[in-house]
């Protein structure tokens, strides 16, 4: 019965790796550390049995509960480490953020931008931005420049949700938020 369980953990310990490969899911990483520890546990046992019974190391069992908490205390710091961040809602890493400013600098309807937010939360990332445009535009012209901004991000940022904010250039209320540029 052991070994059958130990088949179908291995099975699913592989499903569950090609499931991170696709979607970069924590949880399911975190599931697949859970379950490799316990495939290593029934392994162990399993060889401990074997061992134990034929070289007269009755060791067998205590060294593979020690390899199999071993492998979870490092699973768990390495999954920590990911979770934190997003948990508190990082920020983007700088050169993420640089092709944000790149792209914004780089259009000629833009004359400036700031409140510039970025996170990530899980797998997907959230950036918004307050553009400064011509004030004599209209609403529509406004609007497609706007469109055609997020558009342009969403291409760099495939995962991400994009909002971005038109302002009359000279007229913004930044006073109230962090420039990102001048």
């Amino acid at each position: 019965m052991l070994a059958f369980s130990i088949i179908v953990t291995l099975g699913l310990v592989a499903f569950q790796s090609i499931a991170i490969k696709r979607s970069g899911s924590l949880i399911v990483e975190g599931d697949r550390a859970h379950y490799t520890g316990d495939l290593i546990a029934n392994s162990g046992a399993l060889a401990a049995v074997l061992i134990g019974t034929y070289f007269a190391f009755p060791q067998a069992d205590a060294l593979a509960g020690l390899i199999a908490a071993a492998f979870l205390v490092a699973a768990g710091w390495s999954v920590s480490k990911q979770a934190i961040p997003q948990l508190m809602d990082e920020e983007l890493p700088d050169a993420d953020r640089a092709i944000i400013q790149a792209i914004l600098d780089q259009d000629q309807d833009v004359r400036g931008y700031h409140a510039l937010r970025t996170r990530r939360a899980g797998g997907s990332r959230f950036i918004q931005v307050d553009i400064q445009i011509n004030p004599d535009l209209s609403f529509r012209e406004a609007h497609d420049i706007s469109d055609r901004i997020e558009l342009a991000i969403e291409e760099a940022f495939p995962d991400a949700d994009v909002i971005v904010h038109p302002d009359p250039a000279g007229e913004a209320r930044i006073e109230r938020r962090v420039l990102t540029n001048d």
